[in-house]
């Protein structure tokens, strides 16, 4: 309900967190890993066996905030993340996982990367979806997560304006416990300026969610946004970049509320999909 503060005391080396594998190629270059100022993400990390995972912060004002977790073997994290980025540039192409997932999995966790030092348009969206949004940047040397849904064929679509510039890894694969939509839902904007209760019954999400996949927006300059668990009491509002479009995790009670703060009305939010329990497959 409220978040755990797991943020370090130790700058400039990686540094274990006690509760996801040791460091990955993915992650060992972390000069593209930057936070633009006050702003936040969202990422799904694996943990090893001993529930531990590792962090880097170039500075102790970045912040760590555990907000949930996964049970069970739904999603399926890889030990090794794969560079799943497809080579055409400044079109929507497919991207093929049928390689690297099981024949159960119905979709994608991802962690995409820029590696330079100018914002890079992307795009991730289902076979089918109509989200056609180009014009919205991952900034320069930062990172983001995207889960999204994969077709019969195990393919999703990519936009992206460079192929060494931006980069798409495979983290997971979840196997029922994600429900997407083929279409995001819009969420109408709540009043501007505080915390303000939604209900998600209100746009039709079943009651066995236990959470959502959100996509938030910021169409204009930087502009802070917020979004929190029914009953949370977390007082976070960092800025959502301008022109940038993240993905976010969030909770829901058990009356399906969640809470949402946006300054203004250039802070667009829909709804991507919804987590709930599944049987362990183990």
């Amino acid at each position: 309900t409220d978040a755990l503060d797991i943020s370090l005391i130790t700058a400039l080396s990686w540094q274990d967190i006690d509760f996801t594998d040791v460091t990955q190629e993915y992650m060992s270059n972390i000069n593209c890993q930057t936070v633009e100022d006050e702003t936040h993400r969202w990422q799904i990390v694996k943990v090893d066996a001993n529930r531990v995972i590792q962090g880097y912060v170039e500075d102790t004002q970045i912040d760590f905030k555990l907000i949930g977790y996964t049970m069970g073997t739904d999603p399926l994290f890889f030990n090794t993340p794969l560079d799943v980025t497809p080579t055409t540039e400044e079109e929507w192409t497919n991207a093929d996982v049928s390689a690297f997932v099981d024949a159960d999995a119905d979709g994608v966790i991802l962690f995409i990367l820029s590696t330079r030092d100018d914002d890079r348009d992307y795009g991730v969206r289902e076979i089918g979806n109509s989200f056609s949004t180009i014009t919205t940047d991952l900034e320069n040397r930062s990172s983001t997560m995207y889960v999204e849904g994969i077709d019969d064929n195990d393919q999703f679509e990519v936009y992206h304006e460079d192929y060494d510039d931006v980069k798409f890894y495979l983290v997971g694969q979840p196997k029922g416990s994600v429900v997407y939509y083929s279409d995001d839902l819009a969420v109408a904007d709540p009043a501007n300026g505080s915390f303000q209760e939604i209900d998600a019954d209100t746009y039709s999400v079943p009651a066995v969610a236990n959470g959502l996949i959100l996509r938030v927006t910021s169409t204009g300059d930087d502009r802070i946004s917020g979004i929190r668990r029914g009953d949370s009491t977390d007082t976070w509002t960092p800025d959502v970049g301008g022109d940038t479009h993240i993905q976010a995790a969030i909770g829901i009670n058990d009356s399906n509320v969640w809470d949402e703060y946006i300054e203004d009305a250039e802070v667009d939010v829909t709804i991507a999909a919804y987590t709930r329990t599944v049987a362990n497959k183990g």
